[in-house]
């Protein structure tokens, strides 16, 4: 039996503590030797017994409580198969719901918005400068000293709002 253990555990690649491997290896030894000598002993019938009387309160503490889990657990997988047909069949016909929550995500979106904002800002201040320089280009509207007081407002405009992006990079130190 320990064999077939040991066997099932390899066959499925579970990984088993040492001190557990050498004590199935040295139960194994042992129980083929016993085997050879007197084929009609197990040597199941006679460890379990000695280990349950010497040491019953460290090897089983909760002997009840393990019975008692063990019969629980194979309860609940005898309804395993039918509960995961339930729900691959409520996937497929879309009723799964899907509830997502995220954690620690503040500061990323706040790094997000505060880029987003620069880009905006970024993209108000070359279409100024560009507005501006076309309004100068065509020398429409009020001027002073033949030259267009909204084109020269929009430069000053944009030229206020790129010092103010380039002061809050330079601020972040982010460049």
């Amino acid at each position: 039996m320990l064999e077939e253990i040991f066997e099932a555990a390899k066959r499925n690649n579970i990984r088993l503590p040492k001190d557990l491997t050498l004590l199935i290896r040295g139960l194994v030894i042992l129980e083929g030797v016993v085997a050879k000598i007197s084929p009609n002993i197990k040597i199941l019938d006679i460890a379990i017994p000695f280990v349950k009387e010497q040491y019953p309160s460290k090897i089983f503490p909760n002997f009840n409580d393990l019975i008692f889990q063990i019969i629980n657990l194979n309860t609940e997988l005898k309804s395993l198969p039918h509960n995961l047909n339930r729900l691959l069949n409520s996937v497929n016909a879309g009723r799964t719901k899907v509830q997502l929550e995220h954690k620690n995500l503040s500061k990323p979106i706040y790094e997000l918005h505060k880029m987003v904002n620069r880009l905006v800002f970024a993209i108000i201040t070359s279409s100024l400068i560009i507005g501006s320089s076309l309004i100068l280009n065509t020398n429409i509207g009020p001027k002073i000293y033949d030259i267009s007081i909204l084109g020269v407002t929009g430069y000053i405009v944009a030229g206020i709002l790129g010092l103010w992006i380039l002061i809050s990079i330079l601020k972040s130190g982010k460049i």
